[in-house]
């Protein structure tokens, strides 16, 4: 199927982690032009790494800090001078993670949930403010957030026995806020042709620790995890014009999970 993306102009922010670059490399792949946002030097490395692969394509990166207004406003600056105004897609999939990030409840600080809040709502709201005019000149725009299964269900602490990881109560809160955040978004700007929609992926593989890796799989229905790979698919769909009458929609990309 064709998704019909070339020479648009897209934008993803958490570029450098593990699903994004992924979206990124498949956008490259597709022909399409990118802007990648990384906090990360990482993110420099990887869009470098394109350029050097796909000479022909127009490949932009900036390391920012999303959690701040002034980044998005940045942004706008750069969709200007090279995109000549026109957005035709907005990916934002920023995983922050402090290092205090699997504190529980009674250990949480107020500044632990200011910035996580920052990195994965606030971050919405300034792209969503200082892109909106270079969206609507796309006359058909597509945004793709990230929710989570735990913006659905509880997390299981099953599958973390035996592991140092858990899941913090402010990361769960904060997924729930893009889940209806994205909702509210995909209504408020239908009539500006303008689609919203979020993403939930689980369980995506990377260097998790082995306990981990068998108590998830043995709860799948699917029977393992995820590859980093099985989620662009999902995204770059949303963002084509195949899926023109989807917005406001929450794709799970779990495995099953949350079907049990």
């Amino acid at each position: 199927m064709d998704l019909n993306l070339k020479n648009k102009n897209f934008m993803i922010v958490g570029s450098a982690g593990v699903i994004g670059s992924e979206i990124s490399k498949e956008l490259v792949l597709s022909g399409a032009k990118i802007i990648m946002v990384d906090s990360s030097e990482k993110n420099t490395i990887l869009a470098n790494k394109l350029k050097k692969e796909y000479k022909k394509s127009l490949i932009l990166n900036k390391e920012l800090d999303m959690s701040k207004e002034e980044s998005a406003m940045d942004l706008s600056r750069l969709v200007e001078s090279h995109f000549a105004g026109v957005l035709h897609g907005l990916v934002n999939c920023i995983q922050y993670k402090s290092k205090s990030f699997f504190v529980d409840i009674e250990k949480s600080s107020e500044t632990e949930l200011h910035d996580i809040f920052a990195a994965n709502v606030y971050s919405i709201f300034y792209l969503f403010k200082a892109l909106l005019p270079y969206m609507r000149k796309a006359n058909g725009a597509s945004v793709v957030t990230f929710s989570s299964t735990y913006a659905l269900v509880s997390p299981n602490p099953v599958i973390y026995e035996g592991t140092k990881m858990g899941c913090p109560p402010a990361y769960v809160a904060t997924k729930g806020a893009v889940h209806s955040l994205t909702k509210y978004l995909a209504c408020y700007y239908a009539k500006e042709k303008i689609r919203v929609n979020s993403v939930s992926p689980h369980g995506v593989h990377n260097n998790h620790d082995k306990n981990f890796v068998e108590n998830f799989s043995r709860l799948s229905p699917m029977k393992r995890m995820s590859e980093k790979g099985e989620v662009s698919p999902t995204v770059l769909f949303l963002l084509s014009d195949k899926s023109s009458y989807i917005t406001g929609a929450n794709i799970k990309v779990d495995g099953g999970w949350t079907a049990w």
